[in-house]
């Protein structure tokens, strides 16, 4: 009787685990999201970056930052994105655009998203629709961070992108 016992229990114990493994797997296979430091992006134009930790934000008390936030790209769908940002100018938003390219100069941008309002507190600039990918295409979010204003620096802190198959 033991024997049986132990049987049924070590034939549930890997059944357990079989169907544990198999939805973790599925699950993580199907939705795919990383995510990345401000400092990961890449000035293009415009004011002058610094660093505070891993966020980049501008120093120039007069000419926007323009940057270019590169992401990882190794599924087919962009499911949705955020950019996590910290507006300090009383006028002028932080702006990023998620943007699908295929070759240099040609995109697919999927809209801007601006912050609102000047504070400390972060604010997340959201994509939660999705656009296609082809094979040899690359995804990155354009950004502009406004000047300082009276010494406050505008920052983008993180940013995601979320893939699905």
């Amino acid at each position: 009787m033991e024997v049986k016992r132990m049987d049924l229990i070590s034939s549930i114990a890997m059944s357990t685990a079989i169907l544990i493994a198999s939805i973790s797997a599925s699950t993580a296979y199907a939705v795919d999201g990383k995510n990345y430091p401000g400092s990961m992006c890449v000035r293009w134009n415009g004011g002058t970056p610094v660093y505070d930790g891993s966020s980049i934000g501008n120093s120039s008390p007069s000419t926007p930052l323009y940057l270019d936030c590169p992401a990882v790209k190794d599924a087919t769908n962009i499911r949705s994105g955020w950019v996590r940002v910290i507006d300090r100018h009383y006028s002028e938003n932080v702006r990023c655009n998620l943007v699908v390219s295929e070759t240099i100069g040609t995109g697919h941008p999927l809209g801007w998203q601006s912050s609102n309002g000047s504070n400390n507190q972060q604010q997340i600039l959201r994509w939660n629709s999705g656009a296609g990918a082809q094979n040899h295409s690359y995804y990155y979010y354009s950004c502009v961070i406004p000047p300082a204003y009276n010494g406050a620096r505008s920052y983008i802190n993180s940013y995601q992108v979320q893939e699905n198959d």
